[in-house]
């Protein structure tokens, strides 16, 4: 996929087949984690982040960003991405489904325990994603939106597809940090960097972006009107939804970090 990042039409094809190819497919999903194929995906969404989200000062955060970003491309690099490390998750026995096929490293030569690999992997590359700047990017991204998005089905797509990634990336975390399963637990070390970085953009400005899109006054209907209407278009309410999911599952990796936001 290397040969196509000069031809946008083409990459966005290619990018669309590999998450075909990878969706419901869990081994698939296992053979682009320990490949490391998920690091190109990585980068080539910074790339296309990039191009439309320049570094800013924190005080204007999000007010220069290109509405090009809402575009397709890197929509489907976020869906693909979120795609992949949401089915690595059903294959921890943490999560409930302990007779899973195991994952196991393609160049794996001597026993070991499936478990092992997949944690170092994993955290590995949720490390990447938090010190290559990536979720700085989304940040502006979402601190960028300053009102309803119901007339922008792409700025919603793009929207739920980062809220999607940034969910499975907690859930991820949580599956492979050994974390205890009650929230109450203080002991909580997050050798990736995840949780600090998520405190620090205040939850990557999704908080920010639900109050813009659902509480603002020209996103409600008139009371006059005279055929019931939804207030939210399909759009806005998936971006809703998958805000909640996230945050839900950030308060799971850290409550007490969840309750100061």
């Amino acid at each position: 996929m290397s040969e196509l990042v000069g031809h946008p039409g083409s990459l966005c094809a290619a990018v669309n087949i590999y998450y075909l190819a990878c969706s419901r497919c869990h081994f698939n999903c296992s053979y682009v984690l320990f490949s490391n194929k998920v690091a190109f995906l990585m980068d080539l969404l910074l790339h296309q982040l990039t191009l439309f989200v320049p570094d800013e000062d924190k005080s204007i955060f999000g007010r220069s960003v290109n509405k090009q970003v809402f575009e397709g491309l890197t929509t489907s690099l976020l869906q693909t991405s979120a795609t992949i490390l949401s089915l690595i998750l059903p294959y921890v026995p943490e999560c409930g489904r302990g007779d899973a096929p195991r994952i196991l490293s393609p160049d794996t030569k001597t026993k070991t325990s499936p478990i092992e690999p997949l944690n170092t992997r994993a955290q590995d590359l949720i490390s990447y994603v938090v010190n290559m700047g990536l979720i700085d990017k989304l940040y502006g991204c979402f601190l960028s939106v300053q009102g309803p998005v119901d007339e922008s089905p792409k700025m919603s797509a793009f929207l739920h597809q980062a809220t999607a990634l940034l969910h499975a990336m907690c859930k991820l975390c949580f599956a492979v940090t050994g974390r205890s399963p009650s929230i109450f637990d203080n002991k909580r070390a997050d050798p990736t960097g995840l949780t600090a970085l998520l405190q620090s953009t205040d939850l990557v400005g999704v908080v920010h972006t639900l109050y813009c899109i659902l509480l603002h006054s020209s996103s409600l209907p008139e009371p006059a009107a005279q055929s019931p209407q939804e207030p939210y278009a399909p759009g806005v309410i998936q971006v809703a939804l998958t805000g909640l999911r996230f945050l839900n599952s950030f308060a799971l990796l850290d409550l007490s970090a969840f309750q100061v936001q």
